[in-house]
């Protein structure tokens, strides 16, 4: 096959799974201070790369990404750091081991033009659709190639579970789209677990939280869990479950909206059930 004909066939097959979503060709927002200098447009990224954001606002970007299969929602990523005038960077995680080559992930910049504005986005936020008000930059798509990195793992020091009880909302209860969730378990000082959500449906994926927050006496837990969404019924069961990494690679996966099909690379706490309303 001439280098050509392979050239044109990955452009071919790019935009040809762009075109599963309509909303795909995203132009952006002209008054947009941010842009996306890595990866490129139409490159091959692996599990876990780095967002490269140019920037000219006071105020921090935000990185939504979502996957083009059907039904994926746009998701806000943990904020970055600054890696000089104009530079910032984010972790990003496009899938995991069990995403097949080539598969398709859109990335935009969410960013502010004041502190208003800068209030509407956080992280772990979700959307259909990017909304109306919040400026960002051109969307660019990537598809997913090998990736060969390995992360040495960490010494396994924690029981294969741990106890852990949900204290706010009580287990069992109906619970709002963005519901204040408080944990109470005893763990290492330097231990901060992820929450997990789930639909408690059979093979349904857990979906990584925002970060959770410690309090002061070492023993409470609390953050936000997304319950569904907009289009989702009144009724519909969720699982929370909170999870501790068995090593440094499987801590990597635990970015904010990032999927996990399967869970043997941590410790689980008990699972509990929320109803939404």
């Amino acid at each position: 096959m001439s280098a050509f004909r392979l050239y044109t066939g990955v452009v071919g097959f790019v935009f040809a799974a762009m075109s599963l979503s309509p909303n795909c060709l995203l132009a952006g927002d002209p008054w947009s201070l941010g842009e996306i200098e890595a990866p490129l447009d139409a490159g091959t990224v692996g599990i876990r790369e780095v967002v490269v954001v140019k920037t000219t606002s006071q105020f921090k970007p935000m990185v939504a990404v979502r996957s083009l299969a059907e039904g994926s929602l746009w998701w806000v990523l943990d904020e970055g750091v600054f890696r000089g005038p104009n530079r910032y960077e984010v972790g990003v995680r496009f899938g995991n081991e069990q995403t097949p080559t080539g598969t398709c992930f859109q990335v935009t910049v969410l960013d502010a033009k004041d502190a208003a504005s800068a209030k509407k986005v956080r992280a772990g936020d979700s959307w259909e659709n990017l909304p109306p008000g919040i400026s960002y930059s051109h969307v660019i798509t990537v598809f997913t190639g090998n990736n060969p990195k390995a992360t040495p793992p960490i010494m396994d020091s924690v029981p294969a579970t741990f106890p852990a009880t949900l204290v706010s909302p009580k287990p069992g209860s109906t619970a709002k789209r963005a519901q204040s969730v408080s944990w109470a378990l005893d763990v290492p000082a330097n231990d901060r677990p992820s929450l997990l959500v789930r639909v408690a449906e059979e093979n349904s994926p857990w979906w990584v939280q925002s970060s959770l927050r410690r309090s002061t006496d070492k023993k409470r837990f609390s953050g936000i869990a997304r319950i569904g969404n907009l289009h989702t019924a009144p009724g519909t069961q969720f699982l929370l479950m909170l999870v501790r990494p068995k090593s440094s690679a499987a801590g990597a996966a635990l970015q904010t909206g990032s999927v996990l099909t399967d869970t043997s690379d941590y410790h689980c706490s008990p699972e509990f059930t929320l109803t939404a309303k």
